[in-house]
């Protein structure tokens, strides 16, 4: 077993449901100038800020009290930080109004202002807050979804850090309102590459049949310039918004295949995209994969061995037996696919491919911490990944009622570790 560097309590924190654990916390832990912030709803389901100097781990935490509905896991808690330092906080947006709020002093959790919009334009119906930070400009940029599961458009927001104030872009990026019956976009993790390029990846939701999900396909875009412009893997550009009959589909996955949503992506050393996902086998059975592009084709490969069937069925946020996965890359392209699972036992997972054909055959399984985690999902810090392959995780056990429907009051202990992956 990989034992980690560092594991740290660092409070108790509500767990009645993943609110604090789910992947598309975009960031759920970040790392700026070698202080690492993060954030969670505590027992009396307040929000709990985190500052931990990595220094030294001396850790300081603040709370900010407030009517915080956290008995829906979308209304996670994501943070950003700009190029200053400043904290920028959105919480509680699940198709609401925009909730955000901005340190008063450079990389501090004890002064905010008060909650105010960012432009106030799109704003009344937001979900999915991902903050993304550029590695060459250090640009700040929101990217976020306005409407509804079956009405969504992702839109993109840049922060002009002289001015203290947010831009919106020009155009949405991505929309299915124009498609009748509607059809709505659901991306994975967006990753900028050491260039300064920046990558998305998403699927399409159609309308659910008979109750099931209905995500198809898998699709790929790229920007050089923050999210202005943007090409298809054959370099083509595109015309935005990006709709369904866009030439974007990298992978073909039909409908009703328990294709997951929202999962993760990577770039390796040559900028070539790793994502990573699970959906059903020629069995039926939902698996996890690892879709990446050589430079060349697209290329996948089933990773997990999973024997019991289940289906995506119902709203809201659904007690499912597998986690969706993160991936980071190493520096020698070493690709670290990293879960929670019936197969893992509910404790989390590191698999690891070898560069250059990632053969499942060759991957090597270790469990990261011997603590059950119920459904949480992998949170990561990829800020600091990227500064110095360190890897820390927030770590919880969570319930996950299904549908979101019990809301049962369960707490349960915060861990911070850090895991470094040698070769």
């Amino acid at each position: 077993m990989h034992e980690p560097v560092y594991f740290q309590n660092i409070g108790e924190g509500w767990s009645g449901n993943t609110v604090n654990t789910v992947i598309f916390r975009h960031n759920g832990i970040l790392t700026f100038n070698n202080i690492q912030i993060t954030a969670f709803y505590d027992q009396d389901e307040n929000i709990m800020l985190v500052k931990r100097n990595l220094s030294n781990n001396i850790i300081e935490t603040y709370v900010i009290e407030d009517d915080f509905n956290t008995r829906n896991a979308h209304n996670s808690i994501s943070l950003g930080v700009d190029k200053h330092g400043f904290l920028h906080l959105v919480y509680v947006n699940h198709g609401k109004v925009l909730r955000y709020q901005k340190s008063m002093e450079p990389l501090s959790i004890e002064q905010w202002s008060q909650l105010m919009s960012m432009t106030g334009i799109n704003e009344d119906k937001v979900t999915y807050p991902t903050f993304l930070n550029n590695p060459i400009d250090s640009t700040l940029i929101f990217v976020y979804r306005q409407g509804n599961a079956h009405r969504g458009t992702v839109y993109f927001k840049k922060y002009d850090a002289k001015n203290e104030e947010w831009i919106d872009y020009p155009n949405p990026i991505i929309t299915g309102e124009q498609d009748s019956p509607t059809i709505c976009p659901y991306w994975n993790h967006p990753v900028f590459d050491e260039s300064g390029q920046l990558h998305l990846s998403f699927v399409w939701r159609k309308r659910p049949v008979n109750g099931k999900i209905n995500n198809v396909g898998m699709h790929y875009i790229r920007s050089s310039d923050n999210g202005m412009t943007w090409y298809n893997c054959a370099g083509d550009s595109l015309f935005l918004p990006i709709i369904p009959e866009s030439p974007t589909e990298i992978w073909s996955i039909p409908q009703l295949s328990n294709l997951i949503n929202q999962t993760s992506m990577a770039i390796d050393a040559n900028s070539n995209p790793h994502i990573v996902y699970y959906s059903n086998d020629t069995g039926q059975i939902p698996q996890y994969q690892h879709l990446w592009f050589d430079g060349n084709t697209w290329k996948n490969s089933t990773i997990s061995l999973r024997k019991i069937p289940f289906n995506l069925e119902g709203k809201g946020t659904l007690q499912i037996p597998m986690s969706r996965p993160e991936v980071i890359v190493d520096k020698n392209d070493v690709v670290y696919m990293i879960l929670r699972a019936d197969v893992s036992h509910d404790k989390l997972m590191v698999i690891s491919f070898l560069p250059l054909d990632y053969s499942p055959e060759n991957a090597k399984k270790e469990i990261l911490c011997p603590i059950p985690v119920g459904y949480a999902e992998p949170l990561i810090d990829r800020m600091r990944w990227q500064n110095d392959n360190t890897l820390t995780i927030l770590v919880q056990f969570n319930h996950q009622p299904q549908t979101d429907k019990v809301l049962d009051y369960h707490t349960s202990p915060v861990f911070l570790g850090d895991w470094v992956f040698k070769p």
